[in-house]
């Protein structure tokens, strides 16, 4: 959908992961939801994300 997300291969670096996640939350806000509030997805994803996880799919599903 054109967002910058970088490498999954960063999830495996323990610290830079969050690095990955807020991206992704980022392009999340952006992209799919346009509700510019990233740093709430990073949080729900950081602390929540196995609940979270179905949102961002069926959020990403209804996109395409």
């Amino acid at each position: 959908m054109g967002a910058k997300i970088p490498t999954a291969w960063l999830l495996i670096i323990p610290i830079v992961s969050w690095y990955w996640l807020y991206k992704f939350a980022q392009a999340f806000s952006e992209k799919i939801t346009k509700d510019k509030s990233p740093v709430l997805w990073f949080v729900l994803l950081f602390f929540a994300g196995w609940l979270v996880a179905p949102i961002f799919q069926y959020e990403i599903n209804k996109r395409k």
